[in-house]
């Protein structure tokens, strides 16, 4: 079958340090015709860098890199590859360069992917032929760059499991979060607090928008705070990128650092931290009251304080991702600390666009496939609905596994191993997808000091996860339990959850968390601090955060058998 576009490509020839430029003879009378005039992809290839561009001339814009005429720097790179044809036009354009600036990063191959790309921070316009693209010019030519050596992966649906992929900045954005993105790029005066449940892509907004930000004011300086387990993948993203001008910090880092910023983006901010004595040590630190100033007033700490107060004075704009039902720990900043200083900030409210990547459904099913409605079923039954409106939902989603096996989006396991075995399976199907095992903070964390497991099942064995800081990448993670702490904000293919003990049923047949199988040791109120409705709601905060990591497939193992129970009942599954 003939390809419906032309990969060409040319060496960059040098005279001691200086390229030289292309010649007539190098290039044939129909390529220089079109090279010439017409739409064209081109990437430079360096040593361990890359460069993405379009043009509509592009035999002017090589002479231009050549005469030096731009911050494009030829001597940088080894050879340049065009690509031009029917499917390659002022429509599709922007489309085809935003995804080979993503998938060639995501790659890997290259430290950093430059690129002078205009798009960022929009969405892209749909047009005619946009499917044929992506089946007839993108996976193809990316099939001829692996054949010449140019990145290291053969199979881009490899590289779209990548995590450089997922959060990319130079990702597809909906039309809401573009206009998002625009309005506060063109507002120098407000702050603003992104509000978003799980899945409505805010952390994918907080990448666009930095890069924007960076992109718009070369002079200004612009942070990003993120949790510990995503500090190193954040640095790497914008490193990549081409954006290495954005600096990346955890919260604490930020602050201990005294350093001001004209843009802060904070992720994840319903997880800053607020002053409160049963927390670790190295967070505590940033409270400390100055030696005169804890003489005057009898205490050592600010009992008060909270992260967000302190970033908010070393930023001139800030803005926040904020989810309060992902609020996990007594130390995590009050809703009403957060209203307290967020209330004359503009707010954003994105809708759910949680993905459920299945087969099409019809009839009574096609209602219930939806991210909206899943969640919906998680929320209630857990009882953090706050919501009256989302009370009602469609039941079938969590029904359909009984129907469908192994192709329902949802189901429930018989045993831990079984988790495993259902992630396992499903690797053989999409042998690219990021799969784990996660779990309720509900056993001890023995492995940390022993040579004991965390978790035993008949003769298996399984630990917790072995590091904090970016563990969907650490060797051996696929045959862990990951923690709230390892997943939280990071999306993942195919999931196994272990509700453990620490949810029950208590006497009045209510659901409610269970401190005694609870072992989260900042996760707890002092005994003299008692909090039960809100240490409950922590609790099933978590439980919301861990099922709604999975885009693609999810099942849950119940330790307690009267919550299995419970849940079958609410959700109508007669089995």
């Amino acid at each position: 079958m003939s390809k419906k576009y032309v990969f060409k490509e040319f060496k960059i020839n040098r005279v001691s340090e200086r390229p030289e430029p292309l010649k007539n003879d190098e290039i044939g009378l129909k390529d220089q015709k079109r090279l010439e005039k017409g739409d064209t992809i081109y990437i430079y290839f360096g040593k361990s860098h890359s460069y993405v561009g379009q043009t509509k001339q592009f035999l002017k814009r090589y002479k231009q890199h050549y005469m030096a005429q731009s911050k494009f720097d030829l001597r940088n790179y080894k050879c340049v590859v065009m690509s031009f044809g029917q499917l390659i036009n002022q429509l599709s354009l922007d489309d085809i360069e935003n995804q080979l600036i993503t998938y060639i990063a995501a790659d890997g191959k290259h430290n950093e992917v430059l690129s002078d790309n205009s798009t960022l921070g929009n969405s892209i316009i749909p047009y005619p032929q946009q499917d044929q693209v992506k089946s007839d010019f993108i996976t193809p030519f990316w099939h001829e760059l692996y054949t010449h050596n140019y990145v290291h992966t053969p199979d881009i649906e490899t590289v779209r499991q990548s995590v450089l992929f997922k959060y990319s900045p130079f990702h597809e954005l909906s039309e809401i979060q573009a206009q998002i993105i625009q309005e506060i790029v063109n507002d120098t005066r407000n702050n603003f607090v992104i509000n978003g449940m799980a899945g409505t892509g805010k952390t994918v907004m907080l990448t666009n928008l930095a890069a924007v930000l960076s992109k718009k004011n070369p002079n200004k300086k612009v942070a990003v705070i993120v949790k510990a387990n995503w500090e190193k993948t954040a640095k790497k993203i914008f490193k990549t990128y081409g954006k290495s001008n954005i600096a990346v910090y955890t919260a604490v880092k930020f602050i201990q650092a005294e350093e001001d910023y004209d843009f802060v983006i904070i992720d994840e901010s319903h997880r800053l931290r607020r002053y409160y004595s049963k927390s670790q040590n190295t967070l505590n630190t940033i409270f400390r009251l100055p030696p005169k100033v804890a003489e005057e007033r009898g205490v050592n700490y600010d009992v008060g304080a909270n992260e967000l107060e302190k970033i908010v004075k070393r930023s001139k704009q800030i803005v926040l991702m904020y989810d309060p039902s992902q609020q996990i720990r007594p130390g995590d900043i009050t809703m009403e600390q957060f209203n307290n200083i967020t209330h004359k900030f503009k707010h954003f409210y994105l809708p759910t666009e949680y993905r459920i990547n299945i087969p099409e459904k019809s009839g009574k099913y096609r209602r219930a496939y939806t991210g909206e409605n899943y969640i919906k079923g998680i929320k209630n039954f857990l009882g953090i609905n706050d919501n009256k409106n989302d009370s009602k939902f469609y039941k079938e989603l969590f029904q359909d596994y009984l129907v469908s096996g192994k192709d329902a989006y949802f189901g429930i396991c018989n045993s831990i191993e079984e988790l495993f075995d259902y992630l396992n399976d499903m690797k053989n199907y999409d042998p690219a997808s990021q799969n784990r095992v996660v779990a309720g903070y509900c056993r001890k964390w023995v492995s940390k000091k022993s040579e004991q497991s965390d978790w035993v099942e008949n003769s298996n064995h399984w630990n917790w996860n072995s590091r904090l800081e970016d563990w969907i990448n650490a060797p051996d993670s696929e045959n862990e339990i990951g923690s709230i702490h390892a997943v939280q904000g990071i999306d993942l293919n195919y999931v196994g959850v272990i509700i453990g003990k620490d949810l029950t049923i208590n006497e009045k047949g209510e659901l409610v968390a269970d401190s005694e199988n609870y072992y989260d040791n900042y996760g707890k109120f002092k005994k003299n601090d008692p909090h039960p409705l809100q240490f409950d709601r922590f609790v099933k905060n978590i439980y919301y955060v861990l099922l709604t990591r999975g885009i693609d497939g999810i099942r849950v193992y119940f330790e307690d058998k009267k919550v299995e129970k419970a849940f079958k009942k609410f959700m109508g599954i007669n089995g």
